[in-house]
């Protein structure tokens, strides 16, 4: 039973990293977006 609680465990703090890497890349594609709109 242990085993399946580690693979859990492992899963969730995957889940998390995961989440946390998506929400920074939705709070920079704007700044991206206008950088790359800003003439040369």
């Amino acid at each position: 039973m242990a085993d399946v609680k580690k693979l859990e465990n492992l899963f969730y703090d995957t889940l998390k990293d995961v989440y946390f890497a998506e929400q920074k890349i939705v709070d920079t594609l704007p700044k991206m977006e206008e950088a790359n709109e800003r003439p040369t």
